[in-house]
């Protein structure tokens, strides 16, 4: 049996893509690897794949669904997981590269190569000029924006124990909390040398890149939200998250201020991370 598995699940909107998904796992030049698959509200699921799979049904919230993956990989015995969104599609090497960093770091997220809809490339390396190869993340990097997806990441099993004390909220960024929680005891490495081929459509909950009024102030909901589970979870971000909250006050009253931002923020020609876009106009840079 192999000790690597690809964790990923399947839910109504991402069908269009999944076949493209499986595709891009049975191109992999690694292929010793299962893949484990949680069944959200699909009805009638047909997969036809060479690839070793097995389906579990799981319900809730985004953040349950993934941690129950990791418990019924835990239970089968793997020691590495894959995450992948089944809406993405992974590159040919990705397994192979995170599955030697696995022996040396305990959680390894990978850059992006953004594609439209239909898969065609949009942009290659998204992050590689901001992040070096090779670089640490640590909490002090996510403590205001996010680079650590749950389909552009690797962990052990080991690093996956470590976050069995971990409150479940339901937030627009789950993935920004879990490992910024795992961050502050684990080590978490940033590589170039792999990436996920991100889709951007239109069921895509975050995306990149498209600045608008309505996407600033859904990005500081989140950041609010997320600063605020984070202080439940015994890690408050007072200053961010005051800062933040001003902001919202901002963009909700004042139009003119929203629409010099989103003009501002389009010019500074910046990849952003995920939800940075607001800290160039709160100080934080």
């Amino acid at each position: 049996m192999p000790n690597i598995v690809v964790l990923a699940t399947i839910f109504p909107g991402n069908l269009p893509f999944f076949g493209q998904f499986l595709k891009s796992l049975e191109e992999q030049t690694f292929r010793d690897f299962d893949l484990l698959i949680a069944n959200d509200g699909v009805s009638d699921l047909a997969i036809h794949t060479p690839i070793s799979f097995e389906v579990i049904r799981a319900t809730g919230s985004p953040l349950r669904v993934r941690i129950q993956l990791m418990e019924q990989a835990v239970i089968r015995g793997y020691s590495k997981f894959v995450f992948a969104d089944t809406d993405d599609e992974s590159a040919p090497n990705r397994v192979e590269m995170v599955n030697e960093l696995l022996n040396h770091y305990p959680v390894v997220c990978n850059d992006l190569d953004i594609i439209n809809a239909s898969g065609l490339l949009l942009q290659a390396s998204y992050w590689k000029q901001r992040v070096p190869d090779r670089t640490l993340i640590d909490s002090l990097f996510l403590a205001d924006k996010n680079c650590v997806g749950f389909g552009s990441v690797a962990l052990t099993a080991m690093a996956f124990e470590r976050t069995r004390t971990f409150k479940q909220p339901e937030l627009p960024a789950p993935d920004w909390y879990f490992f910024y929680l795992l961050s502050v005891s684990c080590s978490v490495l940033f590589t170039t040398e792999c990436s996920t081929r991100y889709r951007q459509h239109g069921n895509n909950t975050i995306g990149v890149g498209n600045i608008t009024p309505e996407r600033l102030r859904v990005i500081v909901k989140a950041k609010l939200a997320h600063y605020h589970a984070l202080s439940e979870a015994g890690y408050p971000h007072h200053q961010e998250e005051e800062k933040t909250r001003l902001l919202q006050k901002l963009l909700q009253d004042n139009n003119e201020f929203t629409n010099r931002a989103v003009g501002h923020l389009k010019t500074l020609n910046i990849n952003y991370f995920w939800w940075e876009e607001t800290n160039f106009l709160n100080g934080s840079n």
